[in-house]
């Protein structure tokens, strides 16, 4: 889907999702919530616009006001027949970074679970989601 909308710093992408199994949207919501990198964030709570999540960023105290992890629009959640419809924001300077120390960390054999490659990457980075 091709839209045209003002964005700052970052790419919005919105998704469509064939479901293979019958969720609700508390199941996805929790998903979200529990998926490392991941942000749920809401426009009706002052980050409606890619302006404000970057100033968000800002606000938390991240080095040059990178954001690494992707935030989704709660607001945009939808399921149709079966079909998962989302809005997400990407900063694409920044939100490559945690998975590039990540998959370093795993070619050079440095940690085998990539569960706690991801909790050290976070931490150290002090990403939130």
């Amino acid at each position: 889907m091709a839209l045209l909308v003002p964005t700052t710093i970052m790419h919005q992408h919105n998704l469509m999702v064939e479901l293979e199994n019958s969720v609700t949207l508390d199941n996805v919501i929790d998903a979200l919530e529990e998926t490392p990198r991941v942000l749920l964030l809401e426009a009706s709570k002052g980050l409606g616009s890619t302006a404000e999540i970057m100033e968000y960023a800002r606000d938390v105290g991240r080095p040059r006001g990178d954001l690494f992890e992707i935030a989704v629009w709660k607001e945009s959640l939808n399921i149709v027949d079966g079909e998962l419809y989302y809005m997400q924001a990407i900063h694409q300077e920044s939100d490559v970074v945690p998975e590039n120390v990540d998959a370093i960390r795993a070619m050079l054999e440095l940690e085998s679970d990539y569960v706690k490659s991801i909790k050290k990457t976070n931490k150290n980075m002090g990403i939130i989601g």
